[in-house]
């Protein structure tokens, strides 16, 4: 099964920006990008954007690929 996912590398003042999964979820403790699944028809930068908003509470104003 293929799952669709967007994720964010946040670069700023050479530092990178990650997070450390919570013990009670799946992977537990395991470092990672923002960003998560794409929901249907949502496109991979809308996604970002949700995800970093629910996930660590930050906004997405702009981005590159």
């Amino acid at each position: 099964q293929t799952v669709d996912v967007a994720i964010g590398v946040v670069c700023r003042h050479d530092r990178v920006l990650i997070s450390q999964r919570s013990a009670t979820v799946k992977q537990p403790l395991c470092w990672e990008f923002p960003g998560g699944k794409v929901e249907p028809n949502e496109a991979p930068e809308d996604a970002l954007r949700r995800e970093c908003k629910e996930e660590i509470g930050i906004a997405v104003l702009q981005y590159s690929r």
